[in-house]
This record gives C-alpha cells, sequence and structure tokens, in this order.
C-alpha cells in the first residue's frame, strides 16, 4: 500500500512535460473546452499544466469525461451540494483513500464527502446507477428463475416547446400517482397476474418538443402474457388518469409495452453506442437513462439527456444547455430515480439492498476492494487543482502502487513549479506597481 505525502516525494520521480515531451505525444493539456478552461472547484485555470497521458480507450475516455461533466455541472449549480464532491476529505480523515477491486478492475476514492446526486453529478450517477443496475438484473433473474417474464412498459404524454418542466412534471407524476391509485389499474394488474413494478423517472430535451419527462416500468407477470391485451388495457387507465392531472397523449405515442429479454436494442440505436463491455440492457435502461450518450446526428429528433447537454455545453460554450440545465436541476431536486412496488423486493431476495439510499450506494466499498494508496493533503491537494482526479484512478486501475506513485510525484512537481510561477508574475506585478508610484513621485 502506498503512503504519500510531501515528505515521500523528495527528490523523487522524474518531472513530466517539457518541450520534448509535448513533441513526443506524452502529455496534454489540463482542462480545455469550449467552455473555457475549468479547474475541479469550476474556476478558471491559471495556466496550462501538463500531465503524463497514456493513450486512451473509449471505455477510459468515457470514464474521464464523467469528470469533466461533473466540473461543469458544478460551475452551473454553485449552491448545491455537487460543488464540494469529491473534492474535501470528510471530516476527521487524515488521508483520500484509492482503493482497486481486482474482479472489477476498478479504482475509486475513499474518504470524500460526495453528493451522492443521481440527477446533477455524473461521478455519483455513474456509481449509484450501475449498482441499482446490478440490483435490476438480479431482481429481473430472480424472477425469471421462478418461472416468470418481465416486460418494460413506457409512459409518456404529449407536450410543447413551450411547455416549462416545472409545470409539466408535477403533472406526469401526479397522473402516475393517480392512476396506481385507483381500482382499474389494480384490476388489470389482477387480470394479468402482475406480482409488482419497478418505475424510473427520465426525462430529455429536444429541439421541436421541449421537455420530455417520461417513466420505464418493469411490470413482473407470468409466462404467455398477450403484451398487447396488456398494453391496450393500461393505456386505458393511463389516459384516463392523465385527463384528470390534465395531460393530454395519442394511442401511438402514450403508452409502449415490449418485451425485454435482456437487451433493448431499439433504444441502444436510438441513443448510441455505449462504451460498454456488455450489450445495453433492461437494468441500463431503467437506471442510466438521464446519462445516455445520443450521436450527434440524433439529438434533434431523439433527444438530448440532461449530460447531453453538458456536453452541448462544453462543445459549444452556448448558453441554451446551461440554462436548460439548471432547469432540469431545479425540477428534479429530491425527485427518486428508482420506485418499487411494495413487498416486490422482499418477494424476490433482494429487500436488503433496494432499501440502501443514493449516499449509502455512492460511498459503498466493494468487499473485494482494497486500500491501494493512501494521499495526504500535500498530494491530494496537487490531484484536485491539477484536475486529475478521474487520470490518477485510470492509472490506480492497473493495481500497481509504485506506478500510482511516480504519477503522484508529477503531479506535485507540477503544481509546486506552477506555483512558484505565480508568485514570480506576482512579485512582477508589485515591483511595476511601485516603479509607476516612484515615477508619479518623482514627475510631481
Amino acid at each position: 500500500m502506498g503512503n504519500f505525502s510531501m515528505e515521500s516525494r523528495a527528490g523523487e520521480g522524474p518531472q513530466a512535460g517539457g518541450p520534448e515531451a509535448a513533441r513526443k505525444g506524452c502529455v496534454r493539456p489540463v482542462g480545455g473546452s469550449a467552455y473555457g478552461s475549468l479547474d475541479d472547484a469550476g474556476n478558471p485555470f491559471l495556466g496550462t499544466i501538463a500531465v503524463p497521458t497514456p493513450a486512451l480507450s473509449s471505455e477510459a475516455a468515457s470514464r474521464l469525461e464523467k469528470w469533466e461533466l461533473q466540473s461543469v455541472a458544478r460551475f452551473l449549480l454553485p449552491g448545491e451540494r455537487i460543488r464540494g464532491c469529491c473534492l474535501h476529505r470528510i471530516p476527521g480523515k487524515e488521508t483520500v483513500d484509492v482503493y482497486f477491486s481486482p474482479s472489477q478492475n476498478s479504482a475509486h476514492y475513499g474518504n470524500l464527502i460526495t453528493c451522492a446526486s443521481v440527477w446533477n453529478c455524473p461521478v455519483c450517477s455513474a456509481r449509484i446507477s450501475e449498482r441499482r443496475r446490478e440490483l435490476l438484473a438480479r431482481a429481473v433473474a430472480a424472477w425469471e428463475e421462478q418461472g416468470g417474464t418481465v416486460v418494460l412498459a413506457s409512459y409518456t404524454f404529449s407536450h410543447r416547446r413551450s411547455d416549462a418542466l416545472s409545470d409539466t412534471l408535477p403533472g406526469f407524476l401526479a397522473a402516475q400517482v393517480w392512476m396506481t391509485g385507483h381500482r382499474p389499474y389494480k384490476r388489470v394488474l389482477e387480470a394479468f397476474g402482475i406480482i409488482g413494478a419497478i418505475k424510473a423517472l427520465e426525462v430529455t430535451w429536444g429541439i421541436h418538443n421541449g421537455w420530455h419527462p417520461h417513466a420505464h416500468v418493469l411490470l413482473f407477470l407470468p409466462l404467455g402474457v398477450d403484451v398487447a391485451a396488456l398494453e391496450a388495457a393500461l393505456y386505458l387507465v393511463w389516459s384516463a388518469a392523465a385527463k384528470c392531472c390534465g395531460l393530454t397523449m395519442s394511442r401511438e405515442h402514450g403508452l409502449k409495452v415490449q418485451a425485454t429479454y435482456g437487451q433493448v436494442a431499439e433504444y441502444v440505436a436510438k441513443w448510441g453506442h455505449q462504451p460498454a463491455r456488455r450489450p445495453w440492457g433492461t437494468p441500463d435502461e431503467m437506471t442510466k437513462g438521464h446519462s445516455k450518450r445520443a450521436h450527434r446526428a440524433e439529438l434533434a429528433d431523439s433527444g438530448y439527456s440532461p449530460f447531453d447537454l453538458l456536453r452541448w455545453l462544453i462543445d459549444t460554450g452556448e448558453s441554451q444547455p446551461a440554462g436548460l440545465f439548471r432547469q432540469y436541476a431545479a425540477a428534479f431536486k429530491r425527485r427518486r430515480q428508482l420506485t418499487w412496488s411494495p413487498g416486490l423486493a422482499a418477494r424476490l431476495g433482494v429487500a436488503t439492498e433496494a432499501e440502501k439510499s443514493d449516499e449509502e450506494l455512492a460511498d459503498e466499498i466493494r468487499e473485494e476492494s482494497w486500500v491501494l494508496a493512501q494521499i495526504r493533503f500535500e498530494g491530494w491537494r496537487a490531484v484536485r487543482l491539477l484536475n486529475q482526479r478521474g487520470q490518477l484512478l485510470e492509472v490506480a486501475r492497473s493495481g500497481d502502487a509504485a506506478q500510482l506513485g511516480v504519477f503522484l510525484r508529477r503531479l506535485v512537481a507540477e503544481l509546486d513549479e506552477r506555483d512558484r510561477l505565480q508568485l514570480e508574475r506576482m512579485a512582477a506585478a508589485r515591483l511595476a506597481r511601485g516603479w509607476g508610484v516612484a515615477e508619479e513621485a518623482s514627475g510631481a
């Protein structure tokens, strides 16, 4: 286990950067984007820092993107908990711990304050959603082992670009509550033998139709159910509930029910390819809808997920996605991502996991993980100020504490150099101001 501090790095390790290194392509600038160069506190960088960066796979690039998106979301939401997420140690902890999981070939931090926002924070969202995806996969597998099957019902309603999300989302959720709380819906459940459901809330924004709140609902039912008949029955109760809450819809788009035998291929094609090692399946659809990445050519028709709005902002620097993301964050604050029918989790043997909060999942340490390194104040300051939290975890995925130590010492050396240069600039500015005062005095 590595234990890094200012004392341990003195005089050790080569420094990264320099013209020769840049020519060889082994360094890259930190924090550049069309939206501006921001550090992890959402502030502009004072200079360009070069750090060693290996060639990235598409999976690694996707993991690093989470940290860039988080920095932009933090800048947009200064009053939310994301402002300090994964930046500061938990009070009373002396180090930031780096955990390595051999079975998952992954690395993550410990002893850091997290925001646990599945809606606003790409970093916490990825962690929480992955845990929930695993839970859903277990639930579906458990029901299938009992001889049942699962279908996916998607609920929506008609909307216009001029509709405010702060108006349509509460109306949509009220219609969902109205439907599930009344007898006609319960009769549908009884008629088709549905033992329970899991609902996931999602939203996109489209250029033509504006905000599009919708829900994906996993229905657990026996084999052999007529899916078309189920869809027709659910549409009747859903359209009635929507009407009572002031919403309208068409038969074509208001409700769709489809069998889900492991994958939702059409939806994957709609939203774009995921840089994952396995196909996108029903558990992903349910838990990661707000982070799905759409093809740029399809965004005008398919809509932007909330994190696509952040990508739009980074790519163009336009003000519109910034305003849209703030609207979304305000509307979804304190909303639940997943809702389970009472008793369903217990019946499927996952009650303990289903009861875990977002905060518990965000801070959860996998049992097979072990501490690869402990980073003290000076080292973590370099990681944070040079915006290298994601890059450090990529190095840690090797499981090599020595390699991680070299990377950290390079960062500390780079930050020392930046601090030295800034002090020289400040001293030069003070000296210049002093000369100006002296010249004015002599002229008088």
